[in-house]
């Protein structure tokens, strides 16, 4: 069996993935595995508090 890359099986699942910048997830309190802290990360993505990171396109990686 061959691992995908989590980006990569985000894309699969996804139709366009977005990566936060990791500085700014790391200052948010809590566990970032619970689920209230991923609604809380979403909902601060949705209001655009969030820091993106860029991930080079398919041909490239």
């Amino acid at each position: 069996m061959v691992r995908k890359p989590p980006f990569e099986a985000l894309e699969v699942a996804c139709s366009e993935p977005v990566l936060c910048h990791v500085r700014f997830v790391r200052q948010i309190e809590g566990r970032k595995t619970d689920v209230a802290d991923g609604i809380r990360l979403a909902r601060t993505f949705q209001f655009g508090m969030c820091r993106l990171t860029n991930a080079p396109p398919r041909e490239f990686r």
